[in-house]
C-alpha cells in the first residue's frame, strides 16, 4: 500500500465531499448494496488522487476497491 496515506489524506481532508457517495450501514447481513456509490464515489476521488498523489495511486485505489468485491470501471 504504497499511496494509502495520500489516499487516507484525500478523504481526511473532505475533497470534493466525496464520502457521500458511499454513507451507510456497514453490518454483516445488511452488506448485500456494500458497492452502491462506490462507481461515484471514485469519480468524485479520482481528480483529488491524481492531482495531489504520486503516480500509481488511483490504480491502488481501485485494486482496493475491486479486492472488496466491487467494480469500479
Amino acid at each position: 500500500m504504497e499511496h494509502y496515506d495520500c489516499i487516507m489524506e484525500q478523504e481526511a481532508l473532505r475533497k470534493g465531499n466525496c464520502r457521500r457517495h458511499i454513507m451507510g450501514e456497514a453490518v454483516p447481513g445488511k452488506d448485500e448494496h456494500k458497492c452502491r456509490g462506490v462507481k461515484l464515489y471514485r469519480a468524485c476521488l479520482a481528480p483529488f488522487l491524481k492531482k495531489d498523489c504520486a503516480p500509481g495511486a488511483l490504480g491502488e485505489f481501485d485494486a482496493s476497491v475491486r479486492q472488496f468485491g466491487c467494480i469500479v470501471e
